[in-house]
């Protein structure tokens, strides 16, 4: 899922996480989904998911996630 956009939706990280929409609103709203408010939509930064799975994962920023990023 290579793109230029800097953020993509809940729903999209969702996606790529193999988890339901809900839950990664859930997670979203109470802060263990790296997520930002952009007036009324709520997007996930590429680059803060990519570190959040590293650092969830214990890869400790070894940049494995890095296409994720991209």
């Amino acid at each position: 899922m290579a793109s230029d956009r800097l953020v993509m939706s809940v729903t999209e990280a969702a996606e790529l996480l193999g988890i339901s929409r809900a839950l990664a609103y859930e997670l979203a709203r109470s802060q263990k989904l790296p997520a930002v408010r952009l007036g009324r939509r709520l997007v996930v930064p590429r680059k803060a998911l990519a570190f959040w799975l590293e650092q969830s994962c214990g890869l400790g920023g070894t940049g494995a996630l890095g296409d994720l990023a991209r």
